[in-house]
């Protein structure tokens, strides 16, 4: 079936992003749930839209580490992209949403376990 998962993830259609032409990080919902999503050097990875810390809009985050964490550009916390684990704030999590391209369209699953 594809991506190996797809038989226990439900992978849905982000709207109003064409994946070609959008500037990013770029804001949608995913299941209501509003979303920012970024383009990596492997793909797409999505986070929510504010800093878990002091609920800081992300849409400045810098990616690094070769696209593999966001560091907030208020405080220069930093969370890993896979699973949303912060780096040099323990404890603290970012919610993450895994985002892939399907015929130029962009669909995002619903993290496992809240994040």
């Amino acid at each position: 079936m594809g991506d190996g998962d797809s038989s226990v993830t439900e992978w849905q259609v982000l709207a109003g992003i064409e994946a070609a032409t959008a500037e990013f990080p770029v804001e949608t919902e995913l299941a209501g749930e509003p979303i920012l999503v970024f383009k990596t050097a492997d793909g797409y990875r999505g986070t929510e839209p504010l800093c878990p810390h002091q609920k800081v809009p992300l849409t400045s985050a810098v990616l690094m580490n070769g696209d593999t964490m966001l560091r907030c550009s208020r405080h220069h916390f930093i969370f890993r992209l896979d699973g949303g684990a912060g780096v040099n704030c323990t404890g603290m999590k970012l919610k993450t949403y895994r985002i892939r391209e399907v015929d130029g369209r962009l669909e995002g699953a619903l993290p496992e376990n809240g994040g």
